[in-house]
């Protein structure tokens, strides 16, 4: 089964690396047992976000103008994870027309009643079913100290 995970991130002020340091979090969790895709808007700001997913060993795709429906037809993923600064019904129709189950982040615009899973941790006291710290990312801070011994 594939997961395509669509995130951006690099040296933008607006979009850094976050998303995908989260992402690449989650991937990283799953590749023993999925196919790992990932997508990206294929711009120069973007470039330390795509190196570091290829650092990681995952195929990336990246799209000129933000679109994903041929990508979709040629990885078939069976459900997808969807990190980005912003979201529009544009950038999730591809996914709901090809009736792909999608997670978001952070997801705060009338678009995400198209997601099945809007996580949002930043809203503590959040109404939604996957509101709150409980559906943070974060690494664990024992992988940074091991040293060789």
């Amino acid at each position: 089964m594939v997961i395509v995970f669509r995130a951006d991130g690099g040296t933008r002020p607006d979009i850094a690396m976050g998303h995908i340091y989260r992402s690449c979090l989650i991937a990283d969790q799953l590749k023993n047992a999925f196919k790992i895709v990932f997508i990206s808007r294929d711009e120069e700001d973007f470039r330390p976000g795509h190196q570091e997913i290829q650092k990681r060993g995952y195929d990336l795709y990246l799209t000129q103008d933000n679109r994903v429906d041929f990508l979709l037809d040629q990885i078939n993923p069976a459900f997808a994870v969807i990190d980005l600064y912003e979201y529009s019904k544009s950038i999730l129709e591809p996914f709901i027309f090809k009736k792909i189950p999608i997670l978001t982040f952070d997801h705060f615009d009338e678009s995400k009643l198209l997601s099945h899973f809007p996580i949002n941790p930043v809203l503590i006291d959040g109404r939604g079913e996957y509101d709150g710290l409980n559906y943070t990312v974060i690494p664990n801070p024992l992988r940074f100290t091991k040293k060789k011994m």
